[in-house]
């Protein structure tokens, strides 16, 4: 209730982000480029499709993008604890 008139009139988003890890505990991290970063970096990306009104931007859904390295590896996957529903490789705009 709180975000519909947020909502209207507006238009959707999709955005990429980046955020810089460091370390190779974190899901999905690895050494990519970032287009938010302008560079490669070891890092997450995150897809988000939003909202975007004169009231401001409101995100709807955030899904992180799977590097192809890590969907090939089934044994590192379970161990982040990936759903299997989620191991598919998809590309950036796929997932939004």
């Amino acid at each position: 209730a709180r975000l519909r008139p947020a909502l209207a009139p507006g238009a959707f988003t999709a955005a990429e982000l980046a955020f810089p890890k460091r370390g190779a505990r974190s899901v999905v991290v690895q050494r990519q480029y970032g287009h938010s970063l302008g560079r490669k970096a070891n890092c997450q990306i995150a897809v988000v499709v939003g909202h975007l009104s004169p009231v401001g931007w409101w995100p709807l859904a955030v899904r992180l993008y799977l590097p192809r390295d890590w969907s090939r590896d089934e044994a590192r996957l379970a161990a982040a604890g990936v759903p299997p529903d989620a191991r598919a490789p998809l590309s950036r705009p796929a997932l939004a």
